[in-house]
């Protein structure tokens, strides 16, 4: 190359021969394209319409001859109702024909046809046209191929290349404007104004029929879902309450999902049921699926050896909760009582590295609900005003009256057939008797908890693999001081393609969890007196009494507890040919957890003691399937076939001693004087199956699902290892009939399902069909001895589900939800019953009856705004659900369960579960000794007289008025109880509505419970028995306090005479609340501010957890300090008053970076 005198360039040699070919071609590609116009302008059409539109016929024509033709909406609305019928006519030819008659002209520019008013085309002046570029992207910065890019109101437009990049040229206007649409994302308006590159970035939408929902061993679609599932995302994580695991964030989220929290503990023990309780020796909790594998160690325990609390949900996707028989028998005899399934991020083949760091800091706040105990000055009035009730009743002074009152002076100054309850002045009380403290046990020994969470993780992808990393910690402290949780945890998903046939996948999880547990001090902090210092003089803690222990020293003990656990999963998945794809996954887990406790003695005579119990468990799992789909006409076709093996392994020792020589160095076990014992245990199980599903749609339309899935467990005898479980689902997509199109603007979506199906469950333990031998020393030698009785004919519980239930949308799924009734009947259940004393063993195992759920279950959510050219949307959801269990079937020796003369419950064959079983109360106190004279009756035999209630316990005015139902008297235990509450709620659920608008989010969610009972049990134990403990202030309004008076509470005395800590339902009470769970605020910066830095996203946000709770429940928590225990019997309806709840104010920051 050399340059000429006239400061060109020329080119010689080869060099000059390629340029001047590219110049010949590209003259020769002109001739051809405005050839190529030409034809297509002149090219022949066939078009036969009736009744069309305009603009109908203009797409047609566009589709047949490729021409782009230009026109406003407006100007085309009108011209309806052309009938034409033309054969291989030119296009001018079919156009004129359709402008007949109208206004309208068209005319040719620039390889287009514009067709205007007919006042508008005369003299129509050169179209300008313009070339527009640029590039579209997602919210990651990853380009997206395919994206339609439309000129406003034309059919000009363009899609996107593999890069995301697009160009077009459209005609110069003043109010130009761009469509970008993409299937899974917002569609965007963007107004062109004076540029000429317009890039933009696309956000998520998925269109929910769409969206692919996990259902057991693969995916279906939203639309063709035979069965229930509820679905929560990625958004439902973001805005979970701080703290929260897996299982509560799922509380008033999902129809039918009753979630019970205990309490604000670090290790709260959580309950998850789906739709009533299946069970009466389980703990009805549903099978728990993350990432394709089952979680033998999820249970309702919130200590270390429940895996679910070690989730991370900043890692998960989205949560799927299966419910009927349909979406659940995949899983067979684990899914009596539900599935749910947790699938975590992964990255994406093509996708950048995209890096994501969160923290959060809060702080939690005590809400016990205005429940206060009493002060030193309200203690002693109490407390005198108890001894001298006790004294009046009992005529002497017993043995906790004599800690308080001077017994010499007491002999010496009262004649004991004359006192009162005036008696006792000050002067006859010890002078010791009372402290001279103040002391606030609750401010002493709890605090404002400090809770974080920090999370970093990158994902991304190349072509052929994608990956995911996550670290993540967590710290909560407990409202009680000396309780906390911390948490360490990893995961790393790997995917890669090998020649687009064969695929890999490897998911790895490990988490590291120490937890120390205080919730035990709950109920020594309520006891302790607040008359005594918590301190001696000399600074030392203060040892107090043998009755009570000083939490100061609890405070010092050790109850610790750390937990391991690891998980990795290799799979593969290999297309065999088109549509036939098998795979397979083998999974180990391993599962350490170790408890220490230390407690120190508190009074003279008493050991410190102390245990020591290390548990591992080993899980492996092995699971091939093979699918096939396959689609033709108007069939769709998807079959699964399966097997999959489990073992599932654990071993424990564990030991203990007491008598240490210190309480701070020598503390481990082999410093004990005495080594109180030492154990070790082993068991395991197999679980084999063979499963398989079918579905089938047909023209879009209808649908059909079949599952099938054979068990075969170890915990069952040899002759009935084996379970079958069958299901069967038909789905009708009304809004696919032609007879609906004419309603498609009001119903876009109407689906009707119907399903059957049977599932199981195994609430045994590994060998509890066979009988075990254990050891005896007999004379100082060893011996065996049967230690366990067996039951080799035990069957699996059996549970048939039916449903029938609607999917719906309205106004193109504006209002969408679903609405579904339900009934499931468990046979066969699995109860350790009673049997004969001949057999030296006090109950089995068996087989003894069933039990049938009925319910009803609607939700829906609602777009109140949705703009999406102002970036704002506005959504609203809400969900109801009822539940009804009863006992339909009952082969018990007693005939009933319960009713035992301290039971809470009583339950017969056809009888309602869930409620209390007690004595009437009669709604006020015993007011006069008239009235209690008179209800005495006269024993036949002796002739002396009965006291209505007690004949022990000294029955007083001021104490509880039971109703005699029998008529016979006297309130005996076999005549005078009956259902006296019902713990069942009428109806329970949650709402809450979201905000967005441009960066800004708000979100408010609520749960709620409407017409439960809960019988308060603090309430029952302080209201008759005060001891030397202390109590709830509600018994300022006592009998005790205020005699003569019928109070609110009866009287409460040392001993707990007169028998008023019974179970009546004086202590049941409404149990309705309304909960906000939790307000949400965030704020994404405008990405202007960062556009040229690493990052790619920030994001602040600010959330307030359990900021109120209406109620009438008196008690600290309208649902929460439950039990498990029986839970089936009375759906863990009572208040046990172990920890407070607490409210959390925490703030944190979102990095996103490039």
């Amino acid at each position: 190359m050399k340059k000429n005198r006239n400061g060109s360039f020329s080119y010689s040699g080869k060099l000059s021969k390629v340029l001047l070919r590219m110049k010949l071609t590209f003259v020769l590609l002109l001739c051809v394209m405005s050839q190529v116009f030409a034809l297509a302008s002149a090219q022949t059409v066939s078009l036969k319409k009736q009744n069309a539109s305009l603009e109908e016929i203009l797409w047609e024509l566009k589709e047949k001859t490729q021409l782009v033709f230009m026109y406003s909406d407006e100007d085309i609305a009108s011209v309806k109702g052309i009938d034409i019928d033309m054969k291989n006519t030119q296009v001018d030819a079919i156009l004129n024909k359709c402008l007949e008659g109208t206004d309208l002209k068209y005319v040719r520019e620039n390889n287009a046809i514009v067709i205007r008013r007919s006042r508008q085309s005369e003299n129509v002046p050169q179209v300008r046209m313009r070339k527009i570029s640029g590039k579209v992207t997602d919210t990651s910065g990853d380009p997206l191929p395919g994206v339609t890019i439309l000129v406003d109101g034309t059919t000009i437009g363009v899609a996107t290349d593999n890069e995301g990049k697009y160009s077009l040229e459209c005609p110069e206007a003043p109010d130009l404007a761009l469509n970008f649409t993409f299937m899974g994302m917002k569609s965007q308006k963007v107004t062109v104004g004076p540029k000429n590159v317009i890039n933009v970035t696309l956000e998520e939408e998925m269109n929910r029929l769409e969206e692919a929902v996990a259902v057991g061993y693969g995916t279906t679609k939203v639309k063709d879902m035979t069965g229930a599932v509820t679905r929560l995302g990625s958004k439902d994580m973001e805005t979970a309450p701080m703290g929260a695991t897996i299982q509560s964030m799922l509380q008033g989220k999902a129809p039918g999902v009753n979630v019970m929290i205990s309490s604000a503990s670090p290790t709260s023990p959580v309950s998850v049921i789906i739709r009533g309780s299946s069970s009466l020796s389980g703990d009805s909790q549903p099978l728990w699926v993350i990432d394709g594998v089952p979680e033998y160690n999820a249970s309702t325990s919130g200590d270390v050896s429940n895996t679910l609390y070690n989730l991370n949900l900043t890692d998960v996707e989205s949560v799927d909760i299966l419910k009927d028989a349909s979406a659940t028998a995949i899983y067979g005899s684990r899914a009596a009582n539900g599935v749910v399934l947790v699938t975590t991020k992964r990255g994406k083949a093509g996708m950048k590295p995209q890096l994501e760091f969160s923290a959060r800091y809060g702080i939690q706040t005590l809400n016990a609900n205005d429940f206060r105990v009493l002060t030193a000055d309200e203690y002693i009035r109490v407390s005198k005003a108890a001894c001298a009730m006790s004294l009046f009743t009992r005529g002497s002074l017993d043995y906790f009256t004599k800690k308080y009152v001077d017994e010499a002076y007491f002999n010496s100054h009262i004649n004991n057939s004359q006192f009162d309850l005036n008696t006792l002045t000050d002067d006859f009380y010890l002078k010791d008797a009372y402290g001279n403290g103040d002391t606030d046990w609750w401010d002493l020994m709890t605090r404002n908890a400090a809770t974080q969470d920090y999370s970093i993780g990158i994902r991304g992808g190349s072509k052929e693999s994608s990956y995911s990393a996550s670290i993540y910690y967590k710290d909560q402290k407990g409202i009680v001081k000396g309780g906390n949780s911390k948490m360490l945890g990893g995961s790393f998903n790997f995917d890669a393609a090998v020649r687009d046939i064969v695929r890999f996948k490897l998911d790895l999880r490990a988490t590291a969890r120490t937890a120390n547990d205080k919730d035990n001090m709950i109920g020594e902090i309520l006891d302790m007196r607040p008359d005594v210092p918590a301190y001696k003089e000399d600074g030392t803690i203060n040892e107090i009494s043998y009755y009570v222990k000083n939490p100061l020293l609890s405070l010092m003990d050790t109850d610790e507890a750390k937990g391991r656990n690891f998980s990795g999963t290799l799979g593969l998945e290999w297309d065999i040919v088109k549509g036939l794809t098998f795979r397979t996954s083998a999974t180990a887990q391993y599962n350490v957890n170790k408890y220490s406790t230390y407690s120190i003695a508190w009074y003279d005579e008493a050991e410190s003691s102390a245990s020591v119990s290390k548990n591992e468990s080993y899980t492996y799992m092995w699971d091939n399937t093979l699918s096939y789909v396959n689609t033709w006409k108007k069939h769709s076709l998807v079959g699964l076939a399966g097997f999959s093996i489990e073992k599932y392994e654990s071993d424990g020792l564990g030991a203990s001693g007491s008598g240490f020589p210190d309480d701070q160095v020598l503390t481990n076990l082999n410093s004990a004087a005495k080594k109180n014992s030492i154990s070790s245990s082993y068991s395991s199980n197999t679980l084999a199956s063979f499963l398989s599903r079918l579905e089938y749609k047909f023209n879009n339309r209808y649908l059909l699902t079949l599952n099938f899935r054979a068990d075969g467990s170890s915990q069952f005898g040899p002759d009935k290892r084996w379970g079958y479980f069958p299901s069967g689902a038909i789905a009708w997509i009304i809004t696919e009939e032609n007879f609906m199109k004419d309603y498609a603007n009001i119903v876009s979506y109407l689906k009707l399902r119907g399903s059957i199906g049977k599932t199981g469950s195994q609430n045994l333990g590994a060998y509890d069909w066979r009988t075990l031998m254990g050891s005896a020393t007999y004379n100082g030698v060893a011996g065996i001895v049967p230690s366990s009785l067996g039951n080799d004919i035990l069957q699996w519980e059996e549970q048939v589900q039916k449903e029938i239930g609607l999917d719906y949308g309205f106004w193109d799924d504006r209002i969408r939800g679903t609405l579904g009734f339900y009934q499931k009947k468990v046979d066969n259940l699995l109860y350790s019953d009673p049997v004969p004393i001949s057999s030296s063993f006090s109950s089995v195992y068996q087989n003894i009856g069933s039990l049938k759920n009925r319910g009803v279950e609607f939700d829906v959510r609602v777009d109140i705004v949705k703009n999406s050219q102002k970036d704002l949307t506005w959504n609203v959801d809400f969900n109801i659900a009822r539940n009804r269990t009863t006992l339909e079937k009952l082969n018990s020796t007693d005939g009933y369960f319960g009713g035992g003369a301290y039971a809470y419950f009583k339950i017969e064959e056809g009888g309602e579960t869930g409620k209390f079983y007690g004595y009437k109360d009669a709604g006020r106190l015993f007011m006069t000794n008239e009235e209690l004279v008179g209800l005495k009756t006269v024993d036949p035999k002796t002739g002396t007289l009965k006291y209505y209630r007690d004949d022990y316990n000294y029955e007083r005015q001021g104490d509880v008025y039971i109703m005699d139902l029998d008529g016979d008297g006297q309130i005996t235990a076999d005549g005078d109880r009956t259902v006296i509450g019902n713990a069942n709620p009428d109806f329970f659920g949650g709402f809450g509505s979201t905000l967005y608008w441009k960066g800004l989010m708000l979100n408010a969610v609520f749960s709620y419970s409407v017409g439960g009972d809960r019988f308060w049990d603090e309430e029952k134990n302080s209201s008759g028995d005060m001891n030397v403990y202390n109590t709830s202030n509600r018994i300022l309004d006592s009998w005790t306090v205020n005699p003569g008076v019928n109070a609110s509470y009866p009287r409460a005395m040392y001993y707990g005479w007169g028998s008023n800590s019974i179970i009546t339902d004086r202590y049941i009470h409404d149990a309705s609340y309304l909960r906000m769970t939790a307000l949400n605020l965030s704020y994404r910066l405008p990405k202007h501010l960062y556009k040229n830095s690493i990052l790619n996203a920030v994001e602040f946000t600010f959330q307030a957890t359990n900021l109120f709770t209406w109620t009438k429940y008196p008690g600290m928590d309208p649902q929460g300090n439950f039990s498990t225990t029986y839970s089936a019997f009375y759906n863990m309806g009572i208040d046990y008053s172990t920890y407070p709840s607490a409210r959390t104010y925490n703030f944190g920051i979102k990095l996103t970076l490039k």
